[in-house]
């Protein structure tokens, strides 16, 4: 199944870090939608712990799955091989 990698409710920052760009924006809004339909399709069985890195049901994501998925965004990006925490 499909990951998703952003945060469904932001808080606004308290000090100036900088704006978001419009491609950010429109990656972050395309994201939203695609949730928010699969919360509606999963009804009752999604989770909605508003977390960053969760699985289809918006369950907490094992740090392996997070690894691999992490991997392949790079591969499909043609990105250098990295850890995540790089």
């Amino acid at each position: 199944m499909e990951n998703l990698f952003f945060q469904s409710n932001p808080q606004k920052r308290k000090t100036k870090r900088g704006k978001i760009n419009k491609g950010t924006e429109k990656v972050n809004s395309g994201a939203q939608v695609k949730h928010d339909h699969r919360r509606k399709i999963l009804g009752e069985t999604s989770n909605h712990h508003n977390l960053v890195f969760c699985n289809y049901k918006g369950n907490i994501m094992v740090p392996s799955e997070l690894t691999r998925a992490f991997k392949r965004s790079l591969k499909a990006a043609n990105l250098p091989d990295s850890r995540f925490h790089d």
